[in-house]
Order: structure tokens, then C-alpha cells, then sequence
């Protein structure tokens, strides 16, 4: 099914919105550039004027329309603010409610998007510090009958849509700082790309370009020959004073378009008069036209327009100390100071200033700008719906093939894993018992129990070592190939469905190098699932020292009972042992199997017991112990549970970190 994503980027200035549609089975409809819906007055125009107008019985005009016509009774512009989560501010949560309503029913009535389409709305860095803000700030959305709403910071939006669309490589742009200049405030997201869990640092001041218009307004208004009767109609007339504020916006543009143009002290800057007639039916004209490209310039680095908590400073100054704040954090936090791209967007950032101040404060930066910074994060906003939905599905899909298909895949080769596991445990098993059955025929230990005892705690001992889990990863090192093959193959589906790149989770089960992830098979067992398997491995060694050990007393009891028959001095230790031979009477060997453990030989007894006939004993049985290990096991499904989740808790947990870094690539 087709999901539809609304970029919504309502800004103090200008508002766009842009559309994508999310088409899980096929990729490629999915990539595409999020396109922008025509919101505004004429045939081509993608943005409008966040402006609303009434009519005297509240019937509502947005955008141009709202400034422009003869019957409307009152205006606003620039209307967005943070809200207040503690207050009801009904004036202004009315004109939210009806500019936001009156574009979504505008684009549902035209059929340009579906009513129940997911909205994913930016606001300001510096709201997203406070939750309530962005709960209310949703709230006034949803209030306005969207009902799929999520606000996201306008900053990250861009930042995503100049990656994607630029397509930067995160190897060598470590450290990227995005700058939005918007109308209401400048915003700062600052975020290591190579470092997947490095949290962004996200900051902005209320240092909106607005600051500058108003003042060009101001400076415009003390300079016209019909000021005052200008002031009488703005009292008047808000939604005229309106128009001229906004022609002074078209001004600032106009002159930061082209500003190598007008350098000329002569040459003014271009932005439409606005004209209205006052009592007495006289025209009045407002003319931004009186202003030079030199003059504007001269206002805007001259004037102090900006409050600093307390103190004034001119605009580019201002701008500056946040640049320099930024610095000031990444030195704090231990980082070097250098920001290998700065990304510049919102309309406001063509001002030339903008990338002269930053090349002032990160000297070797690459700064770049969109080509189309008024639409940047409205399609940054519709990138990141459609990245929410897609690592969403994205997400259960890989929980689900977890639950399922991993699980039974690991199931159905624990047998393999079993005889791997015996084969290992027997063959350090039986070295040791060797080497210990060695120590008794020499005489440094009493008895064969004594041995025994020493055999329990040796094996107990090897498997609490470190350098028995490099044993035990070389041992099961084919059945986890052979495991993460099978796995491999599943989540390849996955990988291609969502346009990963080629080993994006493969790797996470990589069997061609016997590793996962970036993670050896051995230090993948050490960490990931040894304390799992650990039990596992201590009840197989308890069955193969239970079968070594059965093993072992047969071999010397059939061999010590003929060494003592057949000498006095053993005819005086069989006595001892309560056994008395006389021909045509057995049970001899049921007797040793029980006396024997307990009694200290004497050493002229343990050096006639043949080393090689023991070792041969115990080497010709290793098979059978095998045999016998895999079938206690196989019956103990507790046992075998344990197993299962072992392995499967570790190849779960590196492929969900291995999906958590191919969200980031999931466009």
C-alpha cells in the first residue's frame, strides 16, 4: 500500500510544503525528489506568504491574497511563534488553526494529497529542547485537522535533504554543521556523520532575517515624504502596513540576488512600490525604491537590531557570536574545531554575509548552499516521513525474520553444533585426563579418586579460562559458517527490498571471513554469547568426564587385577581390597571398580599399569563418547533451548545493530 508524506514547513516568512509517496515494494518510486505542492497565487508558485486575512464575517484568505484584497478587514503576517505550554494563547492559536486548516483543506478539496496523509512538520531547533513545546506546537496542527503529525527540527530536515541530495560521502565529511536562516531564527545542527551514536547538537537564538526587514521598513518609512500620513493609515489599515513590510522583504531579496550588481551609489535597488488612497480619497505611496544597494549594506552591518540579552548588536555581529558558540561547544566537548562542511539553507541564507562570516570563524570549511533553499526543508521534511516510514517497516521486518526464520535456521543446524562442541570437549577432555593419569602412575597423588577429583577441578578450571573459548570458537567455527551462510541468504531479501548497500546487514553474519559484523566469531562468543553457552558447555563436560571416567576405572580395573593376581605382594593388596582370589570364584572386577578409587597402590604397582595400553583404551573409546554426548544432549531440550538462545541472542544483536546503521541509509 502507497503511504503519502506532507512536508510541512510553515515559516515566519514563507510557507511550502512537499510530497513523496512511500511504495515499500518498489524501491525506485520511493527515491525520487520530494516534489512541492502549489500552495501559492499563480500558476508556478510553490511557496506562499504566511499571511492570513478576514473578511468582516471571518471567511478567511491566506498567502498574497490575504494582503492584496480591497475587502479584506484585517491581516497578519508573520505570525509564528513558540508557543507557551503552560498558556492558552487564543489569538494566536486561532490564526494557526485557521492558516494551517485552510491549506489542508485547500489541498484535499483539489485532490493534491490525501486527507489522511502523514504530515511531518519542522519547527525551530531550539523548541525541540523542550517536549512540551513540541507537544503543543502538534497539538495546534492536529487541532487544524491533520491527524498524522510529528515535528521534527528544521535544521535536521535540511540536513537530511542537502546529504540525500548532494550525496555526501560520510567518510570524508566527518563533521557537518547546518546552518538554517530562517525569517523568526537562525538554527544550528551540528553532527559527526561516522559516528553512529554521536548524539547532534542542535542550538538557535531568535535572529530571524525578519529583524532586518523590520529595519529596512523603519528606515524606508522616516525617509518617505508622506510619512505621516503613512502612520495614520498603518493605525488604520494593518493589513497596508503589511504590504509594505513585505515589499521590504522583496527589497532585501532583490538586493542579496544580485548583489555584486548594485555596488553603485547610484543605482537603486528594485522592489514595488504600494500604493492606497488615505481619508480623502488622496493617493498615498509607500516606495522602497529610494534605497542604493550600498545603503542597504550599510544599514544592516551599522544598525544594532539585535537584543543579546541586554546588550545590542548589528545583525552580522549577532550572527557571528552564534558561529563562535558553536566553536566554543565543539571545543568543550573535546572536539577538534574544525567543521569539514557547513550546509547553508532557508530563503535568508543567500544574504552574502552568511558565507562570509562563516569562512571567517571555520577557515578551511567547504560551505555549500542549496540551490533551492526556500523549498530545502520542506522536502527535507518529506525525506524524513519517508525514512521514518520505511526504517519503520524496515524495522519489523527484521524483528519478525529474528522471531521466526532466524530462530528455526539455528534450530535446525544445532545438531551440527552439537557434535562440534563433543568433539572439541572430548579431545581437551581426554589430553587432560592423560596428563593426569600420568601424575598418579608416577605417585604424586594417593589414589585414583584423588586423580579423579583433579580431573573435575582441571576441566572446571579450562573452561573458566580465556584461552578455552579460542578453543571452543575454532571448534564451532564450521556449524556458525555454516548458521550465518543460512542466515545470510535470508536477509538478503530484506537488504535489496530497501536499497542497502551490498553487505549493509550480510555482514552482520559474515561467514566468508568467519566473522560478525566487525566482530571475530571468537570474541562474538566471548562477548556476545558466552555466558549463555557456558552452562551448555559445563553439562556437556560433566557427561564426557562421566563417560571418561566409566571408561578409565574398566581400563585399570581390567589391567590392575592381573598385575596383583599375579604376584605374593598383589595377593596381600587384593586382601587388603577385600578380595580373595581362588580359581572358579569371579566378581573380581565389579570389586576393584569399587575399592579400587579409594586405595594409595604403591608405585611398583602404578609403573607395571601400561601407559599405552591405557591411552590406546581411552583413544579407541572417543568415538563412542561422541556418540553418547550427542545423544544425552539431544534428549536434554532444556539444555538444547539454552543453546538456541545463545546463538540466536548473539546473531540478533549484531544484526540489529547492524540494521540500526542501515537506517541511516534507507532514503
Amino acid at each position: 500500500m502507497n503511504e503519502e508524506v506532507i512536508g510541512f514547513d510553515l515559516g515566519h516568512g514563507e510557507t511550502a510544503l512537499a510530497r513523496v509517496v512511500v511504495n515499500d515494494s518498489n524501491k525506485a518510486n520511493s527515491s525520487d525528489e520530494p516534489g512541492m505542492l502549489g500552495i501559492g497565487t499563480g500558476p508556478n508558485k510553490k511557496n506562499q506568504t504566511t499571511a492570513i486575512g478576514y473578511y468582516s464575517d471571518e471567511r478567511i484568505l491566506i498567502g498574497d491574497e490575504a494582503l492584496r484584497d480591497p475587502n479584506i478587514c484585517k491581516s497578519f503576517i508573520a505570525f509564528k511563534k513558540r508557543p507557551l505550554p503552560q498558556q492558552q494563547d487564543e489569538a494566536y492559536e486561532k490564526l494557526m488553526k485557521d492558516y494551517i486548516s485552510s491549506i489542508y483543506q485547500g489541498l484535499v478539496k483539489d485532490g493534491e494529497i490525501r486527507e489522511a496523509s502523514k504530515f511531518i512538520v519542522g519547527c525551530p531547533s531550539e523548541w525541540t529542547k523542550d517536549e512540551r513545546v513540541i507537544e503543543k506546537y502538534t497539538e495546534i496542527f492536529k487541532s487544524a485537522g491533520l491527524l498524522d503529525v510529528t515535528v521534527v527540527s528544521e535544521s535536521r530536515a535540511a540536513l537530511i535533504q542537502m546529504l540525500e541530495k548532494e550525496g555526501l560521502d560520510r567518510k570524508t565529511n566527518r563533521s557537518v554543521l547546518v546552518i538554517d536562516v530562517g525569517s523568526s531564527t537562525v538554527d544550528f545542527t551540528l553532527l559527526d556523520l561516522q559516528e553512529k551514536n554521536s548524539k547532534p547538537y542542535d542550538t538557535g537564538r531568535q535572529l530571524g532575517a525578519a529583524l532586518i526587514e523590520k529595519a529596512l521598513f523603519q528606515h524606508i518609512l522616516e525617509k518617505q515624504e508622506s510619512r505621516a500620513e503613512l502612520e495614520n493609515i498603518f493605525s488604520i489599515h494593518t493589513h497596508f502596513r503589511n504590504r509594505c513590510e513585505i515589499a521590504c522583504r522583496q527589497l532585501k531579496e532583490t538586493y542579496f540576488s544580485a548583489q555584486e550588481y548594485f555596488v553603485d551609489e547610484i543605482k537603486t535597488v528594485y522592489a514595488k512600490e504600494e500604493k492606497t488612497k488615505n481619508a480623502n480619497g488622496k493617493k498615498v505611496v509607500f516606495d522602497p525604491e529610494i534605497m542604493t544597494g550600498p545603503e542597504i549594506l550599510k544599514l544592516i552591518n551599522k544598525t544594532p537590531l539585535v537584543d543579546l540579552d541586554g546588550h545590542w548588536e548589528t545583525w552580522p555581529q549577532a550572527f557571528t557570536n552564534e558561529l563562535i558558540k558553536v566553536r566554543k561547544h565543539m571545543h568543550a566537548e573535546g572536539q577538534s574545531a574544525k567543521v569539514d562542511l557547513i550546509l547553508l539553507t532557508g530563503g535568508a541564507s543567500r544574504m552574502g554575509f552568511i558565507r562570509e562570516k562563516c569562512k571567517e570563524i571555520f577557515l578551511d570549511s567547504d560551505i555549500r548552499m542549496d540551490d533551492t533553499p526556500e523549498f530545502c526543508i520542506a522536502r527535507g521534511l518529506a525525506r524524513l516521513g519517508r525514512i521514518e516510514i520505511r526504517t519503520s517497516n524496515f524495522q519489523r521486518e527484521i524483528d519478525a525474520f529474528c522471531e521466526t526464520t532466524m530462530r528455526k535456521r539455528i534450530e535446525r543446524q544445532i545438531d551440527v553444533l552439537y557434535k562440534d562442541l563433543a568433539k572439541s570437549l572430548t579431545y581437551s577432555i581426554i589430553a587432560d585426563v592423560k596428563v593426569e593419569f600420568d601424575v598418579w602412575r608416577k605417585g604424586t597423588v594417593s589414589t585414583i579418586e584423588q586423580m579423579g577429583e583433579r580431573i573435575d577441578n582441571k576441566i572446571n578450571a579450562l573452561i573458566k579460562s580465556e584461552s578455552f573459548k579460542g578453543e571452543i570458537n575454532s571448534a564451532v567455527s564450521d556449524s556458525i559458517h555454516s548458521i550465518s551462510t543460512d542466515l545470510c541468504s535470508g536477509v538478503e531479501k530484506i537488504q535489496k527490498k530497501y536499497g542497502i548497500e551490498t553487505g549493509g546487514l550480510i555482514n552482520a553474519f559474515n561467514g566468508s571471513s568467519i566473522r560478525v559484523g566487525s566482530i571475530s566469531i571468537c570474541s562474538f562468543i566471548s562477548d556476545l554469547m558466552w555466558s549463555l553457552l557456558l552452562p551448555v558447555i559445563s553439562r556437556i563436560a560433566s557427561i564426557v568426564i562421566g563417560i571418561i571416567w566409566n571408561t578409565i576405572s574398566a581400563i585399570l580395573a581390567l589391567l590392575l587385577g592381573p598385575i596383583l593376581i599375579a604376584t605374593p605382594p598383589g595377593w596381600v593388596i587384593l586382601g587388603a581390597l577385600g578380595i580373595t582370589y581362588f580359581l572358579g570364584k569371579g566378581g573380581v572386577k565389579e570389586i576393584m571398580l569399587e575399592k579400587m578409587p579409594g586405595y594409595d597402590f604403591p608405585n611398583w604397582v602404578r609403573k607395571l599399569v601400561s601407559k599405552d595400553k591405557v591411552y590406546s583404551s581411552i583413544n579407541g573409546k572417543h568415538s563412542e563418547i561422541v556418540s553418547k554426548i550427542e545423544s544425552e544432549l539431544k534428549k536434554d531440550s532444556n539444555l538444547r533451548k539454552q543453546l538456541v538462545d545463545g546463538i540466536f541472542k548473539g546473531f540478533k544483536k549484531s544484526l540489529q545493530e547492524a540494521a540500526d546503521e542501515a537506517k541511516l541509509l534507507i532514503d
